[in-house]
C-alpha cells in the first residue's frame, strides 16, 4: 500500500502591485525556473488559501521539498513583480488560516 502525502502550509507574505489571482503562477515560474519541471512537479506548490485585505497566500507544499521551495523563492530575481516571503510554516491548513486571521489588516 503507498504511504500517503504529507504537506506543510507555507504562509507567504505578497509584496508587491501584483494581482492575488497571479501569485501562484508566479509561485510556480519561480519553482521552475530555478530547478525545472522535476522540482516543481516534485514540490507541488498550489494556493490554497487567499486573504486580499493581509495581502497573505497559504501555499501548499510537500514536506520533503520545503527547503527546496524556500530556497526557489530567495532565489527569485530582483524583477520578479511579486516579492514573496515565508513568515510561518503550519503542518495543518486550520493552523495556517488561524495564524493568517491574527495577522493585522493592511490598510488600503
Amino acid at each position: 500500500m503507498p504511504k500517503r502525502e504529507k504537506w506543510r502550509y507555507a504562509v507567504v507574505k505578497v509584496e508587491g502591485g501584483v494581482k492575488l489571482g497571479a501569485i501562484e503562477a508566479i509561485v510556480q515560474g519561480l519553482v521552475q525556473r530555478v530547478y525545472g519541471i522535476r522540482g516543481l512537479a516534485e514540490t507541488s506548490p498550489s494556493i490554497v488559501h487567499l486573504d486580499e485585505t493581509r495581502r497573505i497566500a497559504v501555499v501548499k507544499v510537500r514536506r520533503d521539498f520545503l527547503q527546496t521551495f524556500r530556497a526557489a523563492l530567495e532565489l527569485a530575481p530582483r524583477n520578479t513583480p511579486a516579492l514573496l516571503r515565508i513568515i510561518r510554516v503550519t503542518g495543518t491548513l486550520k493552523a495556517a488560516k488561524r495564524y493568517v486571521a491574527s495577522l493585522p489588516k493592511e490598510p488600503v
